[in-house]
């Protein structure tokens, strides 16, 4: 049975492509309808319905899922396909097939892939023809990494909503006296999103090898990550 991307995934791409019931043109100055869809639009596509904007979104995921499928070599789990998936959708079926990205996957370093995914944060300005670094794409890459490094775990994966659910109520604290860096994944080779400053209250929605990933909002929605070592619980005082 082919790989198909899984809820997290979808909720993913849904979340940064948006939902546009009539055409735009994205920031790269490239029409698109739905949640990310790019094929023969213009700007005089007709508007669309969300139940329509969720079948075309399917077929691309089709589409994009056949590809990956095609061009990886080895063994992923669920929420590495579904992260490449959200990731091939963005930057292209051919982008991923030249990529450094691919390579590295093939040759068995899929630890390699989360970094691999940040260096893909640039669109062409069209007043400009400039490369430029947009801070979605950062936001989006640090997402896929996330999940691409999810385990394949059933209670975080439920899809049925929990009824007893628990917050952080204290979040943590910059320490750091000249504040924190807050990068796009889990490690110093990863672009740097913004500067936390000391003092800075935030949520940690998880650790991992020293990093934790951080909440800035309390919202659950992962913003970044940060070293853990200049967290401490926040005290209120």
């Amino acid at each position: 049975m082919s790989h198909q991307i899984n809820p997290a995934g979808l909720k993913l791409v849904k979340q940064f492509e948006g939902l546009y019931l009539q055409p735009y043109a994205c920031p790269a100055g490239v029409w698109t309808i739905g949640y990310g869809h790019t094929d023969g639009i213009n700007a005089s596509t007709a508007n669309i319905s969300e139940a329509e904007a969720d079948a075309l979104l399917a077929k691309d995921m089709a589409k994009v899922a056949a590809a990956i499928e095609k061009l990886v070599k080895v063994k992923l789990h669920s929420n590495q396909f579904s992260a490449l998936c959200s990731f091939t959708f963005n930057v292209g079926v051919s982008s991923l097939q030249h990529s450094t990205l691919l390579k590295k996957l093939n040759a068995g370093h899929d630890a390699a892939v989360p970094a691999e995914m940040a260096r893909w944060n640039k669109a062409r300005e069209p007043a400009s023809g400039q490369l430029k670094v947009l801070k979605g794409l950062i936001a989006r890459r640090a997402a896929e990494a996330s999940l691409w490094l999810e385990s394949h775990d059933s209670f975080i994966n439920a899809s049925t909503m929990a009824q007893s659910v628990s917050a952080d109520e204290h979040g943590y604290q910059v320490i750091a006296r000249k504040g924190l860096n807050l990068r796009s994944g889990a490690g110093l080779e990863f672009s740097i999103l913004e500067l936390l400053p000391a003092q800075k209250r935030v949520f940690v929605l998880r650790e991992k090898e020293g990093w934790a990933a951080i909440d800035l909002d309390g919202d659950g929605l992962l913003d970044g990550w940060a070293l853990a070592d200049f967290l401490r619980e926040y005290s209120g005082v």
